[in-house]
């Protein structure tokens, strides 16, 4: 059994090397101010004032990653909101949207639009990062 389940670590391990470059790999401290800042840095180049850009928080997604959420609110035009859309997808390291809504802003005669939402960076726990490096430095 513990044969097995070295088997099991060593492959998950394999794994998170495989997509680490998909990570972001942020000290502790400052991984949630540095999202934020990228956050505000793709919805300024895209031409989106945020109305409301929350702390980000760290939620668990399993034993190795964890993400760092940043929930945005903005009004904009469609076209902004495209090119801000297409940023975070295109982001690397990885920024993926765990929630999204987009509304018009009024039921009759719109004019803009309504974002709200939450951009999810994935980081790997200290733990899993030693494990990777760890691994990445032996033959």
């Amino acid at each position: 059994e513990a044969r097995a389940q070295y088997g099991r670590s060593l492959g998950q391990i394999a794994e998170l090397r495989r997509y680490q470059e998909l990570f972001w790999t942020l000290e502790d401290n400052s991984a949630r101010d540095e999202i934020r800042r990228r956050v505000e840095e793709l919805g300024q180049d895209a031409g989106i004032s945020f109305s409301s850009i929350q702390r980000p928080e760290v939620v668990e997604v399993n034993e190795h990653i964890q993400g760092i959420e940043v929930r945005v609110n903005a009004t904009t035009d469609i076209a902004a909101l495209a090119r801000f859309m297409y940023s975070v997808e295109a982001e690397r390291p990885l920024l993926q949207w765990s929630n999204c809504l987009i509304r018009p802003d009024r039921f009759k005669d719109p004019q803009h639009v309504v974002l709200s939402g939450a951009i999810r960076a994935l980081t790997l726990k200290p733990e899993a990062l030693a494990l990777v490096q760890a691994r990445k430095a032996s033959p």
